[in-house]
Order: C-alpha cells, then structure tokens, then sequence
C-alpha cells in the first residue's frame, strides 16, 4: 500500500523506530470515543519525529463521509446507519468533551468511514483544550456551513455546543439526501 493515497493522506509502512529513537508500537490506538462501537480517532500507527517536521501515520481508511453521501445521493444513506453513524459520532464527542476537547472543525470530509460500518473523527488540527475560566477563542473556526449561531456572530466565548450544532448540520444532511 505504500504511496497510496486516501481520504485523509498518504499510506506508508510504518518503521517501528522513529527518528527520535523510540520505538512506537504498532497498532496503538488514540480512541475518541466512549465504550465499543464509539467514534474514534484513526489508530495512530506510527510516529516519525525529523529535524523540523512531526509525521504521524495514521490507519488507512478508504473515504470520508462527504464522498460516501455524493456516492449515495441516489438511494439516500439507509436510515439504519444514519442512526449508527450518528451513535458513534455523539459518543466519540462526548468523549472528546468529557476530556475537555472542542473539535471545531466537525464536517463530513473530517469524518472517516469504513467497510465493517465504524466513522471516525479525524483532522483535530483546530482542536482546543477548555476550562475555567473560559478562554476567548478565535470565530474563523468551522466551516461556514456547519457553523454554529454564537461563531457566525463573532462571539469570542463559547462551549461545546459549537459541536453539537455542527454534528447536527451533518445529520440533517444525511437525512436530507434520503
């Protein structure tokens, strides 16, 4: 599989030592979900540390859930696994949220699927720690589509809420394409 490319990046045979001389087991899980059948990140595989540069290899997963609903558009995603889709992403971020992580950046092309039925979140590249005292945080965040109300109107303090509008959006879309 090496030099494939997928839904989220280039697939490679992870060596097991990185630059930085540990090794990463194979196979190590970064889960983001809550229980079996949860929402998980993919499983993180290896870690290649170099001069400037942090590579992480991450599990291979054949598409995203955009590309899924434009191949489904037809017959409409089976409401049997909108419902399981929608399951595992609450799980997975009442995960992230229970360790006090804020997404931000929920849409389908950051949601991985694959064959056996499990999705995954994926690209946490706008992720942010929360607390208290509330922090300000910058509104350029989401894609427009899936922002929430507070973000579309410049507020600087908000919660976990910003994800569940956004995961909301995506169920819409799932069921509007029916």
């Amino acid at each position: 599989l090496a030099g494939v490319r997928g839904s989220w990046g280039a697939v490679t045979t992870p060596s097991p030592v990185g630059s930085c001389g540990r090794g990463v087991p194979r196979g190590r899980g970064t889960p983001h979900g809550a229980g079996p059948g949860g929402a998980r990140s993919p499983r993180l595989l290896d870690v290649i540390h170099t001069e400037n540069k942090l590579y992480l290899v991450f599990e291979f997963l054949h598409q995203d859930l955009k590309k899924f609903m434009d191949s489904s558009s037809i017959s409409g995603i089976a409401l049997p696994l909108i419902k399981s889709y929608l399951f595992q992403l609450l799980q997975g971020l009442a995960f992230c949220h229970a360790h006090r992580v804020l997404h931000r950046d929920l849409k389908p092309q950051n949601l991985l699927i694959n064959a056996d039925g499990a999705i995954k979140l994926a690209d946490f590249g706008l992720a942010r720690a929360f607390g208290v005292p509330v922090r300000t945080y910058t509104h350029e965040v989401v894609t427009l589509w899936y922002r929430a109300p507070e973000i579309l109107l410049g507020c600087k303090y908000y919660s976990t809420a910003v994800d569940i509008w956004s995961l909301g959006c995506i169920f819409a879309e799932m069921v509007g394409d029916r």
